[in-house]
């Protein structure tokens, strides 16, 4: 019998996304090989100010800096060995900070520069936003209870925008269609004709980011890089959202608005009609997330499944994952 020609290709198996033996190597050979961020370096203000943040099983202490804080003057005077602290990698990159647990850690640009170059088609463009000297107007916390690949996997497909986003759709009326593969190399969604910002209302309230051409003014760009970031860049702010997993069948994602400080001095500023619009798209997200997530326990899905054409760079991502 002549083999079946098909443009389908298989999918991970089903217990790839709860099996506990597959996350914990997902910990050592993804979270502690490569840079991971764990938030951004302007949440950690004054010499001795540091936070706690877990990468994988380890628990790290970030520190600001140490000479200034009290009765510190120097390094030398704290020896971190006779307290049994080991040295973290450590770069800041776009104002987030990465961590590495890696014996000899590559360069971070190594890993992020390829990702934004293929998608903006050069760095350039996406320096226009100076996403590192933007300022949080607005943090949410989500706990949800599904794997961290799929929200990696759900944000690089949108055929479920049309049904599942209508709200999103209404201002990005080019994701109506669900094919967002060859969204490469500066090309880019424009808003709706009758848009003129991604806020709730469809109305801008701020100015664009200063940095802009009028040709960025009316797009959107959405990009991940791995293993554990989101990017959403808009004419007047961003959206990012960074993945802590928790569990094989558990991740916490963090989500911040990002908005031009002097913008946000002004006494009217008010980041809410940008958050709400991104607050009921990221509930839906995680909520199909969710379903997903009982899905791959079933018998059916025990090999797996298949993805369509317009899927490839979630192929692409479970090869990573294979790899």
């Amino acid at each position: 019998m002549a083999r079946l020609e098909t443009p389908f290709v298989s999918t991970l198996p089903g217990r790839y996304y709860y099996d506990p033996a597959i996350y914990e190597m997902e910990l050592e050979r993804i979270f502690s090989q490569m840079w991971v961020c764990v938030g951004r370096a302007d949440a950690i203000t004054g010499a001795g100010a540091y936070e706690v943040v877990t990468v994988g099983r380890e628990s790290i202490i970030v520190v600001r800096g140490l000479i200034g804080a009290p009765n510190v003057l120097s390094d030398e005077q704290f020896e971190r060995a006779l307290f049994g602290l080991l040295p973290v990698a450590l770069e800041v990159w776009e104002g987030l900070v990465w961590l590495n647990l890696g014996d000899d850690p590559a360069s971070i640009a190594d890993q992020l520069n390829e990702p934004i170059i293929e998608r903006f088609g050069g760095y350039a463009a996406f320096a226009r936003y100076d996403v590192g000297n933007l300022k949080v107007g607005k943090r949410i916390a989500y706990d949800m209870q599904a794997n961290w690949k799929l929200v990696l996997e759900n944000f690089m497909e949108c055929y479920h925008c049309g049904p599942m986003h209508p709200e999103f759709c209404r201002l990005l009326p080019g994701y109506k269609t669900g094919d967002v593969s060859d969204y490469v190399n500066g090309e880019a969604v424009s808003l709706a004709e009758n848009v003129e910002a991604f806020t709730i209302t469809g109305k801008a309230s701020r100015p664009p980011l200063r940095g802009l051409l009028q040709e960025d003014l009316r797009h959107y760009y959405g990009f991940v890089l791995q293993p554990n970031v989101l990017l959403n860049l808009l004419h007047d702010h961003v959206v990012m959202h960074w993945l802590i997993p928790n569990g094989p069948g558990r991740t916490v994602i963090m989500c911040d608005w990002l908005f031009d400080p002097q913008v946000m001095a002004r006494a009217d500023f008010d980041p809410m009609d940008a958050v709400e619009i991104f607050d009921i798209v990221n509930r839906q997200d995680w909520e199909v997330c969710e379903l997903t997530q009982l899905g791959m326990g079933s018998k059916a899905y025990r090999s797996g499944g298949v993805y369509v054409p317009e899927e490839r760079h979630i192929r692409a991502f479970a090869d990573f994952v294979l790899e």
